[in-house]
């Protein structure tokens, strides 16, 4: 019984290596995302600020 314990998370972890390299191949392949520019002009994310009202 063991043996087979072991066999079936060999076979798991095999499946999650893969599955890990494709996910870091992917990530490479993409550019990485732009940093979000803070727009001074746009202020209704942050709501409207203390002191310019």
């Amino acid at each position: 019984r063991k043996d087979i314990e072991l066999i079936m998370e060999d076979k798991w972890n095999e499946e999650e290596k893969k599955k890990r390299m494709q996910i870091a191949d992917e990530l490479q392949k993409k550019p990485p995302p732009p940093p979000p520019i803070e727009d001074k002009s746009t202020p209704e994310h942050d709501g409207p600020k203390p002191q310019e009202a």
